[in-house]
């Protein structure tokens, strides 16, 4: 298998699914170079990823295994041949593939013992962002439709990073996401971490992303975990407890561009990261404030102003985890669903 560095190491056997991935991996380099049609390239090209992707048994705990096969795979079939010229569709038919290993992946992470809620943004219409957790093992009795999520203000549904990716777009003044988890699962006291992909068109107002406060039915409202970012400089802003700890890190994040953020606090230390890169690390020991009658939001803060701090642009996939992750779990998230 390969190691952290991608050097393959040759004194043990590679897994079955291994194999079957990287050899739907090389099928699908010959499909693009040798047919004529576009169409059918496409269509081929997504019938025999999706195949082997159906075959491909990879629990989230070999996580580190199926983003560095996937890896080799696409080296491979990035690779161009001078002596061949590529076929009509190849473009399209990356694109396919990419989003096909992201569906394995997502697959395999929504069954992580420790996430609280996984929103996928891929419904494509309606009034229900759905939440796609599994088990999460911290309480008893989950029920992942607890946190569903009611869009308010008339978030628009759209495409995102392989434009087959769903996402939702929010205007920057009245559009948000509310989940009221009435269950409280939530309210998490140990740690937590929070993955997303984000595009912020412009930072006119500084913009929230996901919160969770403490109060579900408004008025003054503690912050118990939120992530946003800062504006002059536009950088992540992630807090807890009323900031009462505040970690932003040096990068500067673009508007009109896709950034994945990371953020984890695992009851010592803040964690921050852009794109995969570690930004600060922030000591600070506390349980996290209680939040028995809270909720979350995405795309907006409350507090007792109202709601406020909205987000313009686009959200794309957000993940809550009842513990503060590794780096190489952020690395693995960035790196099968970078665009």
């Amino acid at each position: 298998m390969e190691n952290l560095t991608g050097d393959v190491d040759t004194t043990e056997s590679a897994p079955e699914w291994l194999l079957i991935s990287f050899q739907s991996s090389v099928h699908l380099q010959r499909i693009n170079r040798h047919n004529d049609e576009g169409s059918r390239n496409v269509g081929y090209a997504e019938k025999s990823y999706r195949e082997a992707a159906g075959r491909i048994v990879c629990p989230w705990s070999n996580r580190s295994q199926l983003f560095h096969t996937h890896r080799a795979a696409r080296c491979n079939h990035d690779h161009h041949d001078p002596g061949v010229d590529a076929a009509p569709g190849l473009g399209e038919s990356k694109l396919i593939a990419k989003y096909a290993r992201w569906q394995v992946f997502r697959n395999n992470l929504r069954t992580d013992p420790g996430v609280v809620a996984y929103y996928d943004f891929e419904e494509g219409e309606g009034n229900v962002l759905r939440n796609i957790g599994v088990d999460l093992h911290s309480v008893d009795n989950y029920a992942p439709d607890s946190l569903n999520g009611n869009l308010v203000g008339t978030p628009t549904w759209t495409k995102s990073r392989w434009n087959r990716k769903g996402a939702l777009y929010f205007n920057g003044s009245t559009s948000y996401v509310e989940i009221l988890d009435p269950r409280n699962h939530a309210n998490l006291r140990d740690g937590v971490s929070i993955m997303t992909w984000i595009r912020v068109e412009d930072f006119f107002a500084v913009p929230f992303f996901v919160c969770r406060i403490e109060s579900a039915s408004g008025g003054s409202t503690g912050e118990v975990y939120k992530l946003g970012s800062d504006i002059t400089p536009n950088r992540v802003d992630w807090r807890v407890n009323s900031a009462a700890a505040v970690s932003n890190g040096a990068a500067l994040l673009s508007t009109a561009t896709y950034h994945h953020l990371a953020v984890t606090f695992d009851g010592d230390i803040l964690k921050t990261y852009v794109d995969g890169q570690l930004m600060e690390s922030l000591a600070y020991s506390a349980p996290l404030d209680d939040s028995q009658d809270g909720k979350l939001l995405i795309g907006v803060d409350q507090d007792g102003g109202g709601f406020n701090q909205h987000m313009f642009g686009l959200i794309d996939e957000v993940v809550i985890l009842d513990r503060g992750i590794t780096a190489l779990e952020v690395v693995d998230h960035y790196s099968m669903g970078r665009p």
